[in-house]
């Protein structure tokens, strides 16, 4: 150990002083890239929560969508069973391709299939 510590006090004081800040920077730059990954990783695993709940709240979303139109489909096939809806013909006519079709969805007793539809402009 002594033998080293003589070597050392032996070389010049500029190669002293160089060897000093060359470590020093050295160690400064290990600090600051290992708190710069450290930093990353909490970036991504705060944005990684952020999109789980956000995915969450859009599920929710999506499913009660799916549950109110499943309860008008079935508000819609309950009054197709009865066949006594308006709603029923004028859904089929704002979404078919061809009105025609959408005469099974008449009302019975209804002999009028040219009436105007609500919310259509004929």
């Amino acid at each position: 150990m002594s033998g080293y510590l003589l070597w050392w006090t032996k070389l010049p004081s500029l190669v002293r002083y160089t060897i000093g800040v060359l470590s020093a920077f050295c160690a400064v730059l290990a600090l600051f890239l290992f708190f710069m990954s450290k930093l990353k990783d909490m970036r991504d695993e705060a944005f990684a929560q952020g999109q789980t709940q956000v995915r969450e709240q859009a599920s929710a979303a999506v499913i009660e969508n799916v549950e109110t139109s499943h309860e008008i489909r079935r508000q819609f096939d309950l009054e197709a069973a009865r066949g006594s809806s308006d709603a029923i013909y004028a859904n089929c006519v704002r979404s078919a391709r061809t009105p025609e079709n959408c005469q099974r969805f008449l009302p019975r007793g209804s002999e009028d299939p040219d009436r105007a539809v609500p919310g259509q402009g004929r």
